[in-house]
């Protein structure tokens, strides 16, 4: 994980220098805000995504604050809808921001789970509303108050960040769920979120077990193990370097065939990491393929091509 340590404030996902935080410091309540922000991630990767949207308005708030300089005392609707009054005129004009929540819709939900109480039917609408509305919101903030990027603040994460919220604006298109989108990220932040409580040499020995198949009676490991070489005897398939982890090598893609042979192109089907364990199952082909762009470069294709003899010329 991206982290960012100072005299005044820590972040988990942010990548600040020193400068920038005693920015922040000198306009409280930025770092209110961002690390709010912050645990809005956590609780959405626990699958806690009423309290995140909760949290992620309290960002929202706090951000308000820091661009007026003045405290929102009342909580209810009304705070939360001048708070967003407040946005709308620090985010640039430029700025594209969806349509699809609303404003309203956002302000009714996260009063009904802050002062009514939720049920795991409201996961799903949570989660759309946070992801589609309100992280882009926070970041459109982000870049009219702070002169930043949000995602590109985050390193990788923000990257995925960023496709996960893309993809759910296109949902209808794509045809997945908000929960099947934000899997990926979730899983990115459980996955790291290790670095935080465990000493490296225990990180070491994780992954040394991890990688070796066979070794534990388990089920777990038998299943996964079965997945990967089920996987591997797909055709035609592609090794890189897998986007969550970072592992070299070590994703597994299932290409497309009619792309590769008919238009020479790689498409990525699904993928499975044997590193972190992270899967990519054919309905989250979009956000696969938004991922494997940086890394399906002209080099890979000719290689992939020529080895299922796809003649280039």
């Amino acid at each position: 994980m991206n982290k960012s340590h100072s005299e005044y404030a820590s972040f988990l996902f942010f990548n600040f220098d020193q400068s920038l935080i005693e920015v922040f410091a000198s306009k409280a309540p930025t770092i209110s805000a961002f690390q709010s922000f912050e645990t809005f991630l956590l609780l959405s990767a626990f699958g806690r995504h009423p309290q995140a949207l909760v949290t992620l308005c309290s960002a929202l708030e706090s951000a308000s604050a820091a661009s007026t300089g003045r405290k929102i005392t009342d909580t209810s609707e009304g705070g939360l809808a001048r708070a967003l009054d407040v946005l709308n005129e620090v985010i640039p004009r430029d700025y594209q921001l969806p349509t699809n929540p609303t404003r309203k819709q956002l302000r009714e939900k996260r009063n009904d789970v802050a002062h009514f109480g939720f049920s795991t039917k409201d996961d799903q609408v949570c989660a759309f509303y946070g992801l589609s509305l309100g992280v882009p919101l926070f970041a459109g903030w982000a870049k009219g108050q702070c002169g930043i990027n949000l995602y590109k603040s985050c390193g990788n994460f923000g990257i995925l960040l960023e496709i996960t919220v893309g993809v759910i604006h296109d949902s209808k298109v794509n045809r997945i769920t908000v929960l099947d989108a934000s899997s990926v990220f979730r899983r990115w932040i459980t996955f790291h979120l290790r670095e935080s409580f465990m000493a490296d040499w225990e990180i070491e020995a994780l992954d040394a077990d991890r990688s070796t198949f066979g070794t534990s009676p388990a089920s777990g490991i038998e299943i996964r193990e079965t997945q990967l070489k089920t996987l591997q005897d797909t055709e035609p398939n592609a090794l890189i370097d897998c986007p969550i982890c970072g592992e070299f090598d070590s994703m597994f893609i299932a290409l497309n065939e009619k792309e590769l042979f008919n238009n020479k192109r790689l498409s990525p089907d699904f993928g499975q990491c044997n590193h972190c364990d992270v899967q990519f199952p054919p309905k989250l082909s979009p956000i696969l393929r938004e991922l494997c762009t940086p890394h399906f470069n002209e080099a890979l294709t000719a290689n992939i091509c020529k080895s299922y003899g796809v003649d280039l010329a």
